[in-house]
């Protein structure tokens, strides 16, 4: 776990791997604005999701990178002791066996033992932690909308009766939102359910 560096022949530095985070920050290693730390799909799948995080206007920002844009966090500080920001950097104070990750479910978290990062979904971000059920049930209720398989979604009147709580989230969420399924022509039915033209990327046919 470190920085790899390549050089030329004449021991220039011409790359290194810190200069292009994936989704994770390393002890040394800083996230300036334009850069950002991008979840994997899943726990077992490393491809790059559609959750991320990164520096906008001098604030820290979590979002869904749809177009437009949903953010579900800003702040303007990190209240951790091993974080350093100044509203242009992230920097992560140096510990060897410490590093920052933004897990599949888009909570950043600091990797060291079991304890988590306190930027967001953090123990000492009071805001969060008081909702944080709350926060963590729309994000999976948004999941179980935006999955790419829209033959797996949730119709709307089911979205109304887990906002009235008469249902609960479905647990077992693909995080891929943009991957289609293939669609086998021997599977009439789901032949059916997806069509070759969609009104909307992200709603498809219901």
């Amino acid at each position: 776990m470190g920085n790899l560096v390549l050089f030329d022949k004449r021991k220039r530095e011409i790359w290194q791997s810190f200069d292009h985070p994936t989704d994770s920050l390393l002890p040394g290693q800083n996230l300036v604005s334009g850069q950002k730390l991008i979840a994997s799909v899943s726990a077992s799948n490393w491809s790059q999701g559609l959750l991320s995080f990164t520096i906008l206007n001098g604030s820290l920002m979590a979002y869904i990178d749809t177009n437009p844009p949903q953010y579900y966090y800003a702040s303007h500080y990190m209240n951790d002791t091993h974080l350093s920001f100044d509203g242009h950097t992230l920097s992560l104070v140096y510990f060897a066996d410490q590093f920052l990750k933004l897990e599949h479910n888009g909570h950043l978290q600091e990797k060291s033992g079991t304890r988590e990062a306190h930027g967001y979904g953090g123990q000492k971000n009071e805001d969060m932690q008081l909702h944080r059920e709350a926060v963590t049930e729309m994000m999976s209720l948004a999941t179980w909308c935006l999955q790419g398989d829209f033959a797996k979604r949730t119709s709307m009147s089911l979205v109304v009766k887990v906002l009235e709580g008469l249902v609960i989230i479905e647990t077992n969420l693909n995080y891929n939102f943009t991957n289609l399924p293939e669609v086998g022509g021997d599977n009439q039915q789901r032949e059916a359910t997806i069509s070759s033209k969609f009104p909307s990327v992200l709603s498809g046919p219901r």
